[in-house]
Formats: structure tokens, sequence, C-alpha cells
């Protein structure tokens, strides 16, 4: 489910290999592998590093961080991380995107930078809605999982 007009997202394998390879990415820490990539590879500077939500082939929804580059007709994502655990088919949800040259005003702060407002990063309301979307598309509704769940020992 894309919101109207929005361009789609693909991952790009090769490429995210190569990125991991290259700044030695470390499973789990998708923010940190994102910002490293950013940060120190030369040909990524026109890229944007995103904090938002992503969906891996297990199909519950992550936090997560990658980098995307915008073409004309899609939005290419390089995640150095996902593709360590082999992850192929992967549906992201952008929640807050930086430039470069953004990033470089909060790179070597504690990751993810949504979470610099206290509140866990709800008070930012791209994050909320991208985290909507992301539970839409996986479960069909808004409810976390877990969330308004009744037991019974019965």
């Amino acid at each position: 489910m894309r919101e109207p007009g929005a361009k789609s997202r693909v991952l790009r394998m090769a490429r995210s290999v190569a990125l991991a390879q290259a700044i030695d990415a470390e499973k789990r820490q998708c923010w940190r592998n994102a910002m490293l990539a950013i940060m120190t590879q030369e040909n990524l500077r026109h890229a944007h590093y995103v904090e938002g939500w992503a969906i891996p082939e297990h199909g519950i929804p992550i936090e997560h961080g990658w980098l995307e580059i915008e073409e004309e007709a899609s939005i290419l994502v390089l995640d150095p991380t996902l593709v360590l655990l082999g992850d192929r088919n992967v549906a992201y949800f952008p929640g807050l995107r930086f430039s470069y040259e953004e990033v470089q005003a909060f790179w070597n702060t504690t990751l993810p930078y949504v979470r610099q407002d206290g509140h866990g990063g709800w008070s930012w309301e791209p994050y909320q809605r991208a985290q909507e979307r992301a539970y839409l598309h996986a479960f069909g509704t808004l409810k976390r999982v877990g969330e308004g769940s009744e037991s019974s020992d019965d």
C-alpha cells in the first residue's frame, strides 16, 4: 500500500552487500551502519540517512535505519544491515530523512536520532505515520502487537 503519488522504494541488493563490506557493517546495528555509510562513503553524499520502520521477510515491523537515493521514477534503498541477514523482500516506511549536510550536525550523537526528543520518537509526527503505515501493511490494523488482546488461562 503506497500513498498516492509516492515513489516506489527498490532495495538494491548488490550495492547494499558491497556497502556492508566497505563499512564492515555489523548485524543489528542499522542506525550505526547507515550513519557510517553516509559519513564515510563519498559516493553517497547525495543520499539520505533514514530512520523509520521496515518489514523484513519475517513480516514483523521493526524500527530501522537505512539510506535512500532519490531517482526520477523511484527511490533506491541501500540497506547494509538487513542484507547481512539475507533479507531480500523488505518493505520500507521512512519516518525521518536527513541529507548529508543535516547528518553532519548530529552524526556523533546517540542513535537513533528520532529518540533525541526524550519521548521515544513519538513527538515526531512523520515517524508516527511511518509506524502506522508499517502496521497497516503488516497486520491490516493500527494496533500494535499485543495491544488490546485478551488472554485466558481457562
